[in-house]
């Protein structure tokens, strides 16, 4: 028997090549998460070129209200600033650590420094970096542990295929809004950096590899305390790229869920944290089909058609997360919190 194989010409092979990178582009793209983006901004309360531009900024940030922000005080060139005298060193630092130390103010979107001009950001720069994919999801919460002491657990999971396995996870307590008179005419002040509260490299090298992170902290007198809430971000240190970020619960939500779980629509599930039963926000999952909980080693524990409540109350005290899917939805996520019963 003779076999013949006939090879394709040369435009045709382009085709084929061309259509199954094309596939592996889409397979990759669909099993990716999409990306936060986080702004990094510096600014000081007595810098006046600071108090006539943020306005804008923060305009531009109101239009754009899933973008995450953080402000951050160098202490030059005003080194008398409120905030910077806070905790100088490390709004030092991360102001040195991209070269802008003296410039105010300056804006950083997802580690890309943005050059000095007017207005500090402008709208096609952020929008530049808007509907991204990442390889990386963020999971991070933070629940009262004592009287004067907040437990702040954080899981980084590699979700898809990515060259990068080597990051550092940032962990930064924010103050969402201080009210202060500050010399530069400035009364209201947003998203405060206050603290690091973790800063550590981590490998993640296979797909459905997850990092935890619990760390505490405690109350200080500088602070409002239903202000504060926590902003993680992992950051490749050699490009300085940020490949997702994500921010906290602040900590008087979660009771008020459990009262009024329709008041914000965001809340998919109460109470949170719970013991027994938990209720689910039918409105916001109306589209969507099956629910799974996922423990943070990625095992799927629970799996079942979504309904209007779940009892939890079997499952070991811990975090865990909750996945809603449909078939033409991107998967929603959340945390759910079990307490002992």
């Amino acid at each position: 028997m003779l076999l013949i194989c006939v090879l394709p010409n040369k435009e045709i092979m382009k085709k084929i090549i061309y259509l199954f990178a094309f596939t592996l582009l889409s397979l990759t793209a669909i099993a990716q998460t999409p990306q936060k983006v986080i702004i990094e901004h510096f600014t000081n309360s007595w810098c006046s070129v600071c108090a006539n531009k943020n306005p804008a900024f923060y305009n531009l940030l109101d239009m754009h209200p899933d973008v995450i922000h953080i402000a951050y005080h160098p202490s030059r060139p005003y080194s008398g600033c409120i905030f910077s005298k806070h905790n100088k060193s490390e709004n030092d630092a991360r102001t040195n650590f991209y070269n802008i130390f003296g410039s105010t103010p300056r804006a950083v979107v997802n580690g890309e420094v943005i050059p000095i001009q007017s207005p500090t950001l402008k709208s096609t720069q952020l929008e530049a970096q808007l509907n991204q994919t990442t390889a990386f999801r963020i999971d991070v919460m933070q629940e009262k542990s004592g009287m004067d002491s907040i437990l702040v657990k954080t899981v980084i999971h590699k979700i898809a295929a990515s060259s990068l396995n080597d990051v550092v996870v940032h962990a930064q307590l924010v103050e969402k809004q201080v009210d202060y008179s500050a010399p530069n005419g400035e009364n209201i002040h947003h998203d405060v950096f206050r603290k690091i509260l973790t800063q550590m490299s981590i490998s993640l090298t296979n797909t459905g590899d997850s990092v935890v992170i619990n760390k505490k902290y405690a109350y200080h007198d500088d602070w409002m305390a239903e202000e504060m809430y926590v902003i993680v971000f992992i950051q490749d240190p050699i490009t300085k790229n940020i490949w997702q970020a994500e921010q906290s619960n602040f900590l008087q939500n979660q009771s008020s869920s459990i009262t009024d779980p329709y008041s914000d629509m965001k809340v998919i599930a109460y109470p949170n944290p719970v013991s027994g039963i938990m209720q689910l926000n039918a409105e916001m999952l109306k589209d969507y089909q099956k629910m799974e909980i996922i423990d943070l080693q990625g095992q799927i524990i629970i799996s079942r058609d979504v309904q209007t409540s779940i009892n939890v109350a079997e499952l070991t005290e811990g975090l865990y997360i909750l996945r809603f899917t449909g078939k033409m939805l991107q998967p929603l996520y959340t945390q759910l919190y079990k307490t002992s019963n």
